[in-house]
């Protein structure tokens, strides 16, 4: 899902510190408590969510959880790229439309190539799974569905009451659950290879991080922490190492790197991390309270090193493109209901490669959510007041409809969104 709540109200928080409003202390953890209400409120698909306490997590040992039971042209208009994307992410085929985020004049392209949720429009309260392949109906017995991605010829699936994880067949039918309740979050490898998530085992209080090729051929692996604090799965650097951070009741956070059948290895130069890959951790490395904004940063695993900073855009969480070379991002300030610009980084670099903005000075067509299509492709959640657009931005610029506009409430449940 789309990290655009937590970074509103973060940057909401760092105007009120610096025109005097309020006078308490920044609490990252606090923002993230009040994102989570609202993405709640828009989408209808929050439930209780896990209280925050006190003490710091002290990584423990290795543990194996298998715990799934099974029930019986050169684009001349207003482009502003600033770089040029190596030969492996120019894309097959230019996309049309203007570098700009609009959903006006937009021209109709091809269908979205990756899954997403949407309402159904017979009945607003039922989501349906769309697919490139076609709709799926989600099985009755699911509450509202968080998050969904392919696994083994199925779909993993995140869904309230609980939060639960569902294994489905391909036609949508649930065909296994997770004995424990999960997280909030489920993290995605960029290159979609496996999945991280985090299940609360009741029965000696402790969280498990969980790691889980999608391909499904090899069982899940568990690092077991204590049930306190409050455990998010980021991604891998790499197929054998997962990154989660642990974040205490002040809302600190701390980036942990896990091997199999070794502890969990603290990672710094990060006050939040964000997307993972290729031996690098991207993430929130400072907050400038009287800009205000966040800079963002890539550091190297293996030597702890600083790759490049930038106090101009903050990242995606997930935002890394499958290949590897590229990060979705917004403006180091992002204030209100969703960002006013969407900018494709050099991953190596963290300099911007497009970026795409509004057409007036005074537009308020927003993002509120992209996932990467293919290594050259972006898929969009747009706003333009009550309509709405999935649209397909490209990384040389160019922009087109993958889903015509609809009608929907601004600041209210959206019609669709992205799972990637």
């Amino acid at each position: 899902m789309s990290n655009h709540d937590e970074k509103d109200l973060l940057t909401q928080t760092l105007r009120e510190r610096a025109d005097g409003v309020g006078g308490g202390s920044l609490d990252l953890e606090a923002v993230r408590g009040r994102a989570r209400g609202i993405r709640r409120r828009r989408n209808a698909l929050r439930g209780a969510v896990a209280a925050m306490v006190a003490a710091v997590a002290v990584p423990g040992g290795l543990a194996v959880n298998t715990a799934l039971q099974t029930p019986g042209d050169e684009r001349p208009d207003n482009n502003i790229a600033t770089g040029t994307p190596s030969p492996s992410t120019v894309e097959e085929r230019r996309l049309e439309g203007p570098t700009a985020l609009t959903l006006d004049g937009l021209p109709q392209g091809e269908r979205p190539a990756i899954p997403y949720l949407a309402v159904d429009p017979a009945d607003p309260e039922r989501k349906q799974l769309v697919t490139p392949d076609g709709v799926i109906e989600l099985d009755d017995e699911l509450g509202p569905v968080q998050a969904a991605v392919r696994s083994g010829n199925g779909w993993t699936v995140l869904a309230y009451p609980g939060p639960r994880l569902h294994r489905l067949d391909a036609d949508g039918q649930v065909v296994g659950t997770e004995q424990y309740r999960a997280n909030e979050q489920i993290a995605v490898s960029h290159d979609g290879s496996h999945l991280l998530y985090v299940l609360v085992d009741p029965t000696d209080d402790a969280q498990l991080v969980t790691a889980a090729p999608t391909s499904g051929d090899v069982e899940p692996i568990s690092w077991r922490l204590p049930a306190r604090p409050y455990v998010t799965p980021v991604g891998f650097v790499d197929d054998d190492t997962a990154v989660f951070e642990v974040t205490d009741m002040r809302g600190a956070s701390t980036i942990y790197t896990a091997r199999p059948g070794e502890e969990p290895q603290e990672l710094g130069g990060l006050l939040t991390a964000t997307a993972a890959g290729d031996g690098v951790v991207y993430g929130v490395s400072k907050v400038d309270e009287l800009e205000p904004a966040v800079c963002s940063a890539a550091i190297d695993v293996s030597s702890g090193r600083q790759l490049w900073e930038t106090c101009d855009h903050g990242l995606h969480r997930g935002g890394l493109s499958p290949d590897g070379q590229l990060l979705l991002a917004n403006p180091g300030y992002v204030d209100g209901y969703g960002a006013l610009s969407l900018s494709i980084l050099d991953a190596s670099t963290g300099q911007p490669v497009v970026e795409f903005d509004q057409t007036s000075r005074n537009g308020q067509v927003t993002e509120l959510d992209s996932a990467w299509e293919t290594d050259g492709t972006v898929l969009s959640s747009i706003a333009d007041g009550p309509t709405f657009a999935l649209v397909r931005y490209g990384v040389e610029g160019g922009s087109e409809l993958a889903i015509e506009p609809i009608k929907g409430t601004p600041f209210e449940d959206m019609p669709f969104w992205l799972m990637q």
